[in-house]
Formats: C-alpha cells, structure tokens, sequence
C-alpha cells in the first residue's frame, strides 16, 4: 500500500510512489474527463467535501433551520472520512459551530497533514489566542457569521449579544496573520440579508476594512418562517438592490472584496427559463453529515448512502449515484436537479427566498402584492421587479 500521509515521493517497489500533489492533481483531471463524458462507473474520488460532524451550536439564530442536536459523527466514521484526503483539495468543516467540537481539533490538522485546502465556518464568539493560533496554521480560509453592523440589529438576528467581542476577534485574528507573516486565513464574512439589516450593509463593509477582512459575502435569507418571510427581501427589492450597489462601492474603497448574490434589477423575468451550468457534483463533492448521511450536493439533492453502515465505495459507486450521473445534465435529469436551488434558481422566483407558498401569500397580502402564487416558473405573477415598501 502507498503512503499517502506523506507530501514528498517515496520508493515504492523500486518506482517514485506519487505525492499528494500528484494524487489530487491526477483526481482533479480524472473528476474533468468522467464529469464532461458522464461516466457513471467513476474511478475518482471526492475533491471537495464538505464535513458537518454535529449540530451542536451556542447560538440560536432566528434564520436557523437547523435541529441543534448535541450527537456527533462517530471516530469510526471519522476514520473513513480521513481515508479520502490524500485526494481532497478542499475540506470544508461547518456545523453546528465547529469550536464545540471534540472533532474539530482533530480535523483541523488534516489540511497540513494531507495538503489540502482546510475551510471552516463560525460565529466567532469562541475565537480565542489557542484557535486564533490553529486557524493562522491550519486554515486557508475562515467564514465568521455577522449578520449586523450594530449590536440591536446583531440581536435580533443571531439572538446574542456578542457583536462586539466577535468583532474583536476578527481583529485579533487579522493582527496575528500580520505577526506571523502569514497571508492565510482569507477572513471572511457572511452576511444574511434581511430586511431588519440590509441598510447596515454598507457600514458593515467599512467595519470589515477596519478590522483587516478580506471578504464579504452577502447571501439572501431564506424564510421558513411567517416571521421571517415578512423579513424577505423579495419584498423589498428597489432598496435591496440600492444598499448592495453601495456596500460594492465601499467594499471598493476600503479594500474589501464583497461578494453579491445578484441585483433583482438584473434578474430575469420568472417565466424565463435559467438554464443551469454543468453539474460536476456527483463526480466532485461528497458532503457528510452529523448522522452519518451522504450527499453529493446542498442545492437540494437527496441523501445517497449513509457512511455509518456502509463504506465509502459502496455509496460512491453504488446503483443510486450511477443512476444520477447518466442523467444529470441531460433531459432526463432528476426534478431536484431541475429545481436546484443554486444552479438553475432565479431571484425574482419566490421560492428563491421563502419556502412555504402559503406562507409567501399571507406575506404578499400584508405588503400589498397582488400573488406570490408560484407560476411555471415557480415566480410571482408577474414579471416586473417589486417596488421598495
């Protein structure tokens, strides 16, 4: 057997064994060939996976769908993740909040370990000098949730009172990459726009200039709620649109990268049809979660496996994921596939930003809009962007 823990080539039977590199840069190539000709009986393996071992979290955050459930992926199954990584480019640990987790100080060496690219998500509340030292080591990238340039409007989204220690971390941790002369982690923000904060976006882009952040990334709330979906901006789209333009001019003038999910105004109409780039997912992605569930995307996939009671060649080479990618990319491809809520969506689509349709109604009548029953395109009536209220 080859040992892959190692980043040099060492003798093998009188042969150069391949490095890491040369493991990942042959999968890589091998993902391109088996993606663009959708072999189904793949020889690749995952280059980028996406790890949620637990739900466990100290925050309770009003946008959250998630259960909280204190259980955490098994050591066993642990084993059969780190198996994968000499092919991984890019490990993606979120939760939950990874900084409760006995797992995380374990994983957060493998990006070192197995040269790949290590990312993580927290709220920042726990980012002390021990993690703020293992993130400067081991991670090419940290997302740090704030969702709010002030410390009413941060409670009220994340229901913690914490804004400004965690702005207080991200400075530390941008003062310590200086100290150590260390270019990573890229820090980055991620920004869920609401109606209770979108007007802080702006200010929020200069705060993150001051504090040395790299990134800001704005994403729309998704509503699952009747509380939240009068806090969709699919209800507000003039101003949406305006405040986003200007935290993009800041972003310019203080150094910030910020990232958009795209203007309403330069939306298609919702009866026009958005066709979706090549899926690559079911040749390049694995996700796997707290119960043991795989998936081969997040944009509405079912589970295909369960890494508990099966092993990784079983799922991934499995009748279910053959099936998939034979279709995907095709006219026959599955509907979640045709629905899939990053690839083929649309903005001015309501199910873009809330998910229940009688829920979107009983929001539409409250702010004056004639329906927000679905059409063929699973829009509003209508195609014309809504005006601010």
């Amino acid at each position: 057997m080859v040992d892959t823990t190692s980043c040099q080539s060492q003798p093998v039977h009188g042969r150069l064994a391949p490095s890491l590199q040369d493991l990942k840069e042959i999968n890589s190539r091998l993902i391109a060939h088996e993606a663009r000709s959708g072999t189904a009986s793949v020889r690749c393996f995952p280059s980028t996976i996406l790890l949620s071992p637990s739900q466990k979290c100290n925050f309770r955050c009003r946008t959250c769908m998630q259960s909280h459930d204190q259980a955490e992926l098994s050591p066993q199954t642990l084993k059969k993740v780190e198996a994968l990584m000499p092919f991984a480019s890019i490990l993606d640990f979120v939760g939950g909040e990874p900084l409760l987790l006995d797992s995380f100080r374990e994983v957060i060496q493998w990006g070192k370990k197995y040269a790949c690219d290590m990312e993580t998500v927290t709220n920042g509340v726990l980012l002390d000098d021990f993690w703020r030292e293992r993130f400067v080591e081991s991670l090419s990238s940290v997302r740090i949730s704030v969702d709010g340039a002030t410390p009413k409007t941060y409670q009220y989204v994340r229901r913690h009172s914490g804004l400004f220690k965690v702005l207080k971390n991200i400075g530390e941790l941008a003062l310590l990459k200086i100290r150590r002369g260390s270019a990573t982690p890229s820090i980055e923000i991620n920004f869920v726009a609401m109606r209770a904060n979108i007007r802080e976006l702006p200010k929020l882009v200069a705060m993150a200039g001051e504090l040395g952040v790299d990134v800001v990334k704005v994403i729309y709330m998704l509503a699952h709620t009747e509380e939240l979906a009068m806090q969709s901006l699919y209800f507000m789209q003039e101003e949406s649109d305006a405040c986003m333009r200007l935290a993009l001019e800041v972003g310019k003038r203080v150094g910030v990268g910020v990232k958009i999910p795209g203007l309403f105004a330069d939306a298609q109409a919702v009866q026009e049809t958005k066709r979706r780039n090549m899926c690559s997912g079911p040749w390049h992605f694995l996700g796997i979660e707290a119960d043991g569930s795989t998936k081969i995307c997040c944009g509405g996939a079912p589970y295909f496996g369960n890494l508990n009671t099966q092993t990784f060649q079983d799922i991934w080479t499995g009748a279910a994921l053959r099936q998939l990618r034979h279709t995907i990319n095709t006219p026959a491809e599955p509907e979640y596939c045709k629905n899939c809520a990053h690839g083929g969506d649309n903005l001015r689509r309501v199910g873009k930003h809330i998910l229940n349709p009688d829920i979107a109604n009983a929001a539409a009548a409250v702010f004056g809009v004639k329906s927000a029953t679905p059409g063929k395109a699973g829009g509003m009536q209508g195609s014309e962007p809504l005006k601010a209220v």
